[in-house]
């Protein structure tokens, strides 16, 4: 009888993009490589950083709050992310800016528009062998939306179609957010910061669990 199989070690992965339709292509090619988890502010994704270190970061360069060089800088200096590897994804090909995120001892510096095959294969690289994906979503959590697909619509597109549509939702929420901030909304400006960022928490939580019906259904197809 063969002894059972070790458990993989399950990979803690942050994006960092302003950019939803990004942060969207990244998590997809990402997908069942680990744990993913997003920010579209610097400012959320040192939040994150610093209540739970993850294996591996990738991040845009430019942000409107805080740059991905400085997340960087911030990331060495605390000795839990010392050696953290990085990858930065920009649409800046100067080499100065490739210069720098080297300086600041980046794993791997992409151009923008990416190669997601390069990007899997440099991830695996980096996190030192495959990991397992997050845990499933329950039939229970993806049911009510289920309820509001015509009942017309094959049973094996309505998951994807559901995915796409949430997808949808959660980029209008992120741009309408960056609108508000851009506008420089002055009712209570504390407590609309803090729904502002409840409001992005809940959006990476919302993709998270749109990745994960997206395995799901990858799975059962």
């Amino acid at each position: 009888m063969n002894a059972p199989e070790p458990p993989r070690p399950s990979f803690k992965i942050l994006i960092i993009d302003d950019e939803p339709s990004i942060v969207h292509v990244l998590a997809r090619t990402l997908l069942g490589m680990g744990m993913l988890r997003f920010a579209v502010r610097g400012e959320d994704a040192l939040r994150v950083l610093a209540e739970d270190p993850q294996d591996l970061v990738l991040t845009d360069a430019d942000m409107p709050d805080i740059s991905g060089f400085e997340i960087i800088e911030r990331m060495r200096q605390d000795p839990r992310m010392a050696r953290t590897p990085v990858i930065m994804i920009t649409g800046h090909a100067a080499p100065q800016i490739r210069e720098h995120a080297q300086e600041l001892g980046v794993s791997e510096f992409m151009v923008k528009p990416i190669d997601r095959d390069h990007l899997k294969t440099t991830v695996q690289r980096l996190l030192g062998g495959p990991a397992v994906a997050e845990p499933p979503v329950p039939v229970e959590a993806a049911s009510p939306a289920q309820d509001a697909v015509s009942a017309d619509a094959p049973a094996t597109s309505a998951p994807a179609g559901m995915a796409s549509m949430l997808l949808d939702r959660v980029a209008t929420i992120l741009e309408e957010i960056d609108t508000l901030r851009a506008g420089g909304v002055s009712v209570d400006g504390q407590r609309m910061g803090t729904s502002l960022t409840n409001i992005e928490n809940a959006c990476g939580d919302m993709t998270r669990l749109i990745i994960q019906l997206n395995d799901r259904q990858d799975r059962a197809a």
